[in-house]
């Protein structure tokens, strides 16, 4: 009985699939590191980072100052050039939403998000990200007194003249990104990815062998073997014409295809483990809280004036924007808050570029029983119809308001 097997494919995993393919396989080899590019194919870590950056690009940074006024610290928004950069018009080819996302890409995947400072004199003029791969450091080697200066194709600038977004970073030029923490899992999530493709490519057709009852000719064979091969690629035979007696038998799956699912399941489960994907607050915790706290302390060493950092000045984003998605969310948060005591109406109008009105500027305490006016100082209890003001030794003194109303009637009528 004569047997023909089908020609094994064995570039298939390497046949331009994807992007640096056949780099994949050395690497497997090797225990290289894959590409940025190779990274961003895998749609699990493609999602966590689009996830991550795309919610951080529309959160703003702002400019506060911190004062103390009477014993009491106060902290208000300063209006300045410097937020516009980050937030919109970065001085840049691109905007501040592009330039945000660019720069926690190259966090993940590179050394570290870097941008350009262009001062003129003690000013900020433009902020310009430039790609992690076009950076070299130059560092001193001493331990302790750490310094460093930036190569940026040749040019040679100093190590303040850039904000740099590093992650797991021990010396404050480069950091560790994820590709070279977790290579192993994402060139097998790769790997999974390069055989579900050369998979489709063969339009899904089963593995297998003919099995004939008599040898075939020469001319025969070589012209079942061109049909065969010509079956399984992407722009080939729909269907061949098998000679008389021969039939196809369907090969065993090994183990590892029949579990590639699964292995493909948990691979992304764990990737999203690594980014802190879950639910919406965990991810917000997790993920995006950490890179916003680094991006406002890179902001505050770079971007402030030594007068400025030393005069309570401090940069941090408005992560109330975080919230202006989901109307639901947004008024609960406005409810409570202003049921707890700690924001006035007024002021939750005025986050909704609403108008404010009068008699809304009071803060309440205790469901509704207090209600206390910053404005005159003075405390009214709708239960006991009394309002309380304090006095300047920190007692308070009472009047019913009925009381009040009716000195006033009397001395009219007088």
């Amino acid at each position: 009985m004569g047997l023909f097997r089908r020609k094994e494919a064995k570039n298939e995993a390497t046949s331009g699939v994807l992007v640096g393919d056949k780099d994949l396989l050395s690497a497997l080899m090797s225990g290289d590191v894959i590409t940025k590019e190779q990274a961003l194919s895998i749609p699990a870590v493609a999602s966590a980072i689009d996830t991550i950056a795309g919610k951080i690009s529309i959160i703003p940074l702002k400019l506060y100052k911190e004062t103390i006024k009477d014993g009491k610290k106060k902290v208000e928004s300063v209006k300045d050039s410097r937020c516009n950069l980050i937030n919109d018009d970065t001085g840049d080819i691109l905007d501040g939403v592009q330039f945000k996302k660019a720069i926690i890409i190259d966090y993940f995947l590179e050394k570290g998000g870097y941008a350009f400072i262009r001062h003129n004199l003690n000013k900020v003029d433009s902020i310009h990200y430039v790609d992690a791969e076009k950076i070299t450091i130059l560092k001193n080697e001493n331990p302790i007194f750490k310094s460093c200066q930036i190569s940026v194709n040749g040019a040679i600038y100093k190590e303040w003249q850039f904000l740099k977004l590093l992650r797991n970073t021990k010396d404050g030029a480069s950091g560790r990104s994820v590709r070279e923490e977790i290579s192993k899992a994402l060139l097998t999530a790769y790997e999974n990815l390069v055989m579900l493709y050369s998979s489709a490519k063969k339009g899904g057709k089963k593995r297998g062998f003919l099995m004939t009852e008599k040898t075939l000719t020469k001319e025969v064979l070589d012209k079942l073997k061109q049909d065969w091969e010509s079956l399984y690629s992407n722009d080939g035979l729909n269907s061949i014409v098998l000679p008389s007696g021969a039939k196809f038998q369907e090969s065993t799956d090994s183990t590892f295809e029949t579990s590639v699912n699964a292995i493909r399941k948990q691979l992304n489960d764990e990737i999203k483990e690594i980014f802190h994907i879950g639910t919406d607050e965990e991810t917000f915790q997790n993920a995006i809280i950490p890179i916003l706290t680094a991006f406002e302390c890179a902001s505050n060493r770079v971007l402030l004036l030594e007068k400025e950092k030393e005069n309570g000045y401090f940069f941090a984003f408005d992560t109330k924007e975080m919230l202006k998605g989901d109307m639901k969310t947004r008024f609960e948060a406005y409810g409570s808050a202003i049921e707890k005591g700690w924001m006035k109406p007024n002021e939750a109008r005025y986050f909704e570029n609403m108008d404010e009105l009068d008699g809304l500027d009071v803060i309440n305490f205790g469901l509704s029983a207090v209600l206390y006016d910053p404005t005159t100082k003075t405390y009214y209890t709708p239960n006991t119809n009394v309002i309380h003001g304090l006095n300047g030794g920190g007692g308070a003194e009472e009047k019913p308001v009925e009381e009040e109303k009716q000195g006033e009637d009397s001395e009219i009528e007088e």
